[in-house]
């Protein structure tokens, strides 16, 4: 097996590209870069600016929004997403809470994604809805003093 047929069967096996064609698996492992991360590593910086969208293969990592843990994510997730969407800054702090296995896209290589894997793009608009219920769920129990 070639190292390329491996890659499209790593990201095969990822829970945001299941349900791709082979070519768009092919077409994704052209535009991925895999990365390490460590431990304790800060992947996204909460304010800073965004130039990368990261989909993790393996290990785990913790959100964080003004110092408040707001969210473990792992195989399967993604973020730095919006920064990448609107232009803003990012919106959260994400760090390795395990040593991980991660698919970096520059903001080129995310439009593309976008605009190519219309499978994916549904997956992400899906988890995006999730994330803005569970937001508002967490700003009301804040208000109501839960």
């Amino acid at each position: 097996m070639s190292k390329r047929d491996a890659q499209i069967d790593q990201l095969a096996g990822v829970a945001l590209f299941r349900g791709c064609s082979k070519a768009e698996l092919r077409k994704l492992a052209g535009i991925t870069t895999e990365m390490t991360a460590r431990t304790g590593e800060v992947l996204c910086r909460e304010g800073s600016a965004g130039s990368s969208c990261y989909v993790i293969i393996e290990g785990e990592a913790e959100v964080t929004i003004a110092a408040a843990a707001i969210d473990t994510i792992g195989p399967g997730g993604f973020f730095g997403e919006m920064a990448l969407l609107d232009g803003g800054p990012r919106v959260a702090t994400v760090t390795a809470t395990t040593d991980m296995r991660l698919l970096v896209m520059s903001r080129g290589e995310f439009t593309s994604l976008l605009a190519d894997v219309p499978s994916v793009s549904r997956k992400m608009l899906e988890a995006l809805g999730h994330r803005l219920r569970l937001a508002r769920e967490q700003a009301h129990d804040a208000s109501i003093g839960i």
